[in-house]
């Protein structure tokens, strides 16, 4: 399944909705402000300790001042990238 974020973690709660991600063929998008959990090593290992295949939109990135070396472990896209995601490799989208 793949989750879609573009609220930053702080908003979205993002750190207690970690539990939703189950049997380690998800993965998650970061849009907008929910590129700022990239930098939330925390968070970020959480997740890939739970097999989630991390993504975010380099651009978003970009937009907010984040260099790409902070997101290491994070694979940046970009919207093309994104759009076949959530069109041909996920069958299921769920926005969080």
């Amino acid at each position: 399944m793949l989750f879609l974020a573009n609220r930053a973690p702080s908003e979205s709660n993002l750190e207690n909705k970690i539990r939703i991600f189950r049997d380690g063929n998800d993965a998650l998008i970061m849009f907008e402000d929910a590129t700022l959990a990239c930098i939330d090593k925390s968070l970020v290992n959480k997740l890939l300790n739970m097999n989630v295949k991390l993504y975010a939109l380099s651009a978003d990135l970009e937009a907010r001042g984040i260099k790409d070396e902070k997101c290491e472990e994070v694979q940046l896209i970009d919207y093309g990238i994104a759009i076949e995601l959530i069109m041909e490799r996920y069958e299921k989208n769920i926005s969080i």
